[in-house]
């Protein structure tokens, strides 16, 4: 297998003919990603196979505040997954190549956290169709005004990331 690397989002990056296959996805990333990124909005970073440095998918974190008790209202620091998405051709791989997304976003995250703390990584997913496949990584459903929000605490995907081969 193609080892694969992680790296920030950088003008005068040449996107190829990458699609994920979800049109406003692939457009955010080639009309947004740079300029969201240069405000400090958020920060994406390109998943690149190594030797042809071509774009197998991306991710991009952005600050974020979860409340993790409905009842005590308790906010608590996060980073929000806000993008995710990976190459068309790699979809449905038996090697899990959208696991393996997922884990090297985790790996930017733990970083992140390491820098300026943060309890929970956040995901926001499109469809309810999504939520089975964050719960089998670990995510839990909370209550969010803004809709649909899962999170997992950063404990949990250092341990993940610990248990990987």
């Amino acid at each position: 297998m193609t080892d694969r690397e992680v790296v920030p989002l950088q003008k005068g990056y040449k996107f190829g003919a990458f699609t994920c296959g979800n049109e406003p996805l692939d457009t955010w990333l080639m009309r947004s990603a740079l300029p969201d990124g240069g405000e400090g909005n958020n920060r994406t970073h390109l998943w690149l196979d190594c030797e042809s440095k071509e774009l197998l998918g991306y991710f991009t974190l952005t600050p974020a505040v979860v409340t993790d008790n409905p009842l005590t209202g308790q906010r608590r620091p996060a980073i929000l997954l806000a993008k995710l998405a990976i190459a068309q051709h790699l979809q449905g791989q038996e090697d899990k190549q959208g696991h393996k997304l997922l884990y090297a976003a985790f790996e930017v995250v733990v970083q992140a956290v390491g820098l300026v703390g943060g309890r929970y990584l956040a995901v926001d997913p499109q469809t309810e169709g999504l939520v089975p496949y964050y719960e089998n990584l670990g995510f839990e459903v909370v209550e969010s005004e803004g809709g649909l929000r899962m999170i997992q605490k950063i404990s949990s995907i250092r341990k993940a990331l610990q248990q990987q081969p």
